[in-house]
């Protein structure tokens, strides 16, 4: 039996090329996965966490490709384990764990309702970023979103309202109203919190009411079996709180394809005045 042995070493891009070159039978490369390891690397985040790039003993890759991918093709060297003279019959076992979520992670870090609060993050970083493609912000890895929640602390005053309401879950993404929460807290606490209850509960609103048609269009859009992303749900809210903060009627709400993403109000207006 050959003896298993490991090191710790620099992987540059020169030296990824040459062990790809061993990568037989391995599956597909995942494209979006090798980006974001090479962002982690670019970006400080990687770390030596100890998992290792593995060789079984005849010299032939089992796993790590992604890594050396990202350094390969992106140019980057990073540290890591390296494992060698494993049996290839192992390879059958390696990656069969379950990969630690985002929301795993911030829950060990301390903060309440992790999943909700690292999907939430993402769709607050959209619109922070101003980005076009939600896919490509929403890419965030572990690390990564650790930083974003310490980037925004006030997430965690969004999740602890929206996280408990069995109503709201029955309404809406949690996500996007755990997203609209963290900025309509930001213009007005008093209302947002007036605007989530009145969401809830649809009690004392009359028609025009940008609450009640923004609950209405959400229970309708349940009865009928229709699903919208969050991010699509997030721009509803963000319509009805804009029309809710200026008092005024709403009976229509809609966000069509290829419609601008909509800012809210007291933002925008905010913008204007560092500008004049």
């Amino acid at each position: 039996m050959a003896k298993i042995t490991y090191t710790t070493e620099t992987v540059t891009p020169a030296m990824a090329e040459q062990w790809l070159e061993k990568n037989k039978d391995n599956r597909p490369v995942r494209d979006h996965h090798t980006l974001l390891l090479a962002k982690e690397m670019r970006e400080g985040r990687w770390q030596l966490n100890g998992e290792a790039i593995v060789f079984d003993f005849n010299g032939n890759l089992l796993d790590g490709q992604h890594r050396l991918w990202a350094a390969y093709e992106h140019g980057q060297s990073f540290e890591t384990l390296v494992v060698r003279g494993v049996d290839p019959s192992s390879f059958q076992t390696i990656d069969g764990g379950m990969k630690r979520s985002a929301g795993d992670v911030l829950t060990k870090a301390g903060l309440t309702y992790g999943t909700l609060t690292a999907a939430a993050l993402r769709l607050v970083h959209f619109y922070e970023t101003g980005a076009r493609d939600y896919l490509i912000v929403s890419r965030m890895s572990n690390a990564e979103t650790l930083e974003m929640a310490a980037k925004y602390p006030r997430i965690q005053d969004a999740v602890a309202i929206i996280g408990p309401s069995a109503p709201l879950k029955r309404l809406c993404s949690l996500t996007s109203l755990a997203a609209f929460a963290y900025f309509a807290l930001e213009a007005n606490v008093d209302r947002a919190n007036a605007f989530i209850e009145a969401l809830a509960t649809g009690e004392e609103l009359k028609r025009g009411d940008a609450r009640l048609t923004c609950r209405n269009y959400f229970i309708n859009l349940k009865q009928r079996g229709g699903r919208l992303h969050h991010r699509i749900q997030f721009a509803l809210l963000i319509k009805a709180w804009n029309a809710h903060l200026a008092n005024r009627d709403l009976t229509v709400l809609k966000f069509l394809d290829g419609e601008e993403f909509p800012q809210f109000a007291h933002r925008t207006k905010a913008r204007l005045k560092v500008a004049a």
